[in-house]
């Protein structure tokens, strides 16, 4: 930190907090030789307010605002403050997460997605979480500072002013600049709901998401494709109760029977009785179940009947079945978009996916899951690759996805999502 600079952390705190934050908050700044002004009132404007110009008037260089559930370390201070001082910025910010969400709390006029090379860059709004303020510069910025302000028709939703935003609208107003340091990465501290799924697994859910889940109207959305749905099952379930329509493939004869018994019968639900692949035409099918479990166009690996012996997966038969190009077939049928594309094709699941590119390039598929094979297995051999650095690497190159791991998979053979976002998204540069 720079000796001769006067410099100061701010923080307004209600009146119960979250004292695991608050004592972490406490060793940070004390590491980093800042003071913390704590400014304790019902009005968040009116104490932030209040509390800069305490400090303007105390002879006070930068402000440091904390929020109260923010995590950091002292080192995230030092380099904050470094930052505004050597690239000699307005005001800086950290790297922090929006609460419920998994992109950061900031806005960019006009964009959806930032590249980030490791130097800061300036954003049209940012949060108070760690913030460096160059006080010297707010001084001059028109009061107030914070004000909150309803939207035409007088209600708090749509397109209100929140009293931060309103501060960042002034701060631009001024003709001054605020901007993120993507270095500088901070915690931010929210609850979440644990739940167990169908195979005691927890799970963890945003509060938001949960209540949206447990309460909200169920209403059917989009279009689902599930390539390999054998004879259905809960999860399917699940997925047909959320679509208006839905597109079942399932080549092996017993199990698309089932499919049309069951599911098959529901408004807007399609069974189709084929395989997918990159080439369309008849091929052979082998079949390992008697249930049809684990039927491919591939050969089973032993290595995969010695991982799954419980299964009794042996060779029973041989069909012929038809196969088609999925995006051909979406095409010929007049699908354009997708909001779930499940994808469960014994040892095929990447080279159908990348029939999609055209689909993936645009974003015309919200949601994504396949099944992968994990580092050193083989499901089948005889087709193409279906690793899951393969699958990490096809996906990569689509910087509006973001993917993950489903929970509970087996490390052999993982089920990997992605999920399309029109939020800002952050872009490592190498």
């Amino acid at each position: 930190m720079d000796t001769e600079l006067k410099v100061s952390g701010v923080m307004t705190a209600p009146r119960h907090e979250i004292v695991l934050a608050r004592n972490y908050i406490e060793i940070a700044m004390r590491s980093a030789g800042v003071p913390l002004m704590i400014s304790g009132g019902v009005f968040y404007g009116q104490c932030m307010q209040r509390a800069f110009e305490k400090l303007i008037r105390d002879g006070v260089d930068v402000a440091i605002t904390v929020d109260f559930d923010s995590m950091f370390l002292g080192s995230d201070v030092h380099r904050l403050l470094s930052k505004l001082v050597n690239y000699d910025l307005d005001a800086v910010a950290s790297l922090q997460c929006r609460r419920g969400k998994r992109f950061p709390l900031m806005t960019i006029a006009g964009q959806t997605s930032q590249v980030i090379d490791g130097s800061p860059f300036e954003v049209s709004t940012a949060h108070f979480g760690l913030t460096a303020i160059n006080l010297h510069k707010l001084k001059d910025v028109p009061k107030p500072w914070f004000f909150s302000q309803p939207d035409a028709n007088g209600e708090w939703s749509g397109d209100r002013i929140d009293d931060d935003i309103w501060f960042w609208k002034q701060w631009r107003d001024a003709g001054l600049k605020i901007s993120i340091d993507p270095q500088t990465k901070i915690g931010h501290m929210e609850e979440m709901v644990t739940v167990f799924d169908d195979e005691m697994n927890p799970q963890h859910v945003y509060p938001l998401d949960w209540a949206e889940d447990s309460y909200g109207e169920k209403k059917k959305n989009g279009t689902l494709v599930y390539v390999g749905a054998n004879i259905g099952g809960e999860h399917l379930d699940k997925l047909i109760e959320k679509h208006e329509r839905c597109y079942l493939f399932e080549p092996q004869p017993f199990a698309a029977e089932k499919l049309r018994q069951t599911v098959g019968k529901l408004e807007g639900v399609e069974v189709i009785q084929a395989a997918c692949g990159a080439d369309e035409g008849l091929f052979d099918l082998t079949i390992y179940n008697e249930m049809g479990l684990s039927s491919s166009l591939g050969k089973m690996t032993q290595q995969a009947k010695d991982s799954f012996s419980d299964f009794d997966l042996e060779e029973r038969e041989i069909i012929k079945v038809n196969v088609w190009n999925l995006l051909e077939w979406l095409e010929a049928n007049g699908i354009e978009t997708i909001e779930t594309l499940v994808i469960d094709a014994q040892g095929m699941d990447l080279t159908i996916l990348k029939t999609l590119s055209p689909l993936i390039e645009t974003g015309a598929i919200q949601n994504i899951q396949c099944e992968a094979d994990g580092v050193g297995f083989t499901h089948y051999e005889g087709l193409p690759s279906n690793s899951e650095t393969e699958f990490q690497e096809f996906m990569s190159q689509f910087g509006w996805y973001t993917g993950d791991r489903a929970d509970g998979r087996l490390n052999i053979q993982p089920d990997l999502i992605w999920k399309l976002t029109g939020e800002v998204q952050c872009l490592t540069v190498t």
